[in-house]
């Protein structure tokens, strides 16, 4: 089974309970993040929305701005595992 610190790099889908890095915190409470880096408490992060927000009227930042979300502040995240997934019902099962 693959560990949390195996997607670091790679955009996953987190269910936050803080609505500050929510993809659209009028509709669902979903972000899709780049995992930075793993701890003991909790998972850095770089959001794309909110770095274009900080972008808006310029063309580079001198930083890419990243935040630590506390592991009591996710109720979910998720992301693919690399092997297909069968429909039982599709084969009789």
């Amino acid at each position: 089974m693959p560990k949390l610190a195996d997607f670091i790099g790679q955009i996953i889908t987190v269910k936050l309970r803080d609505p500050f890095l929510k993809d659209d915190p009028e509709k669902h409470d979903i972000a899709h993040l780049k995992l930075v880096d793993v701890e003991s408490f909790g998972i850095w992060v770089e959001s794309d929305k909110f770095t274009m927000e900080c972008l808006q009227g310029r063309a580079t930042l001198p930083i890419t701005p990243i935040f630590f979300v506390p592991f009591s502040q996710i109720s979910l995240i998720v992301d693919a595992a690399d092997y297909p997934s069968f429909s039982e019902a599709a084969f009789g099962l």
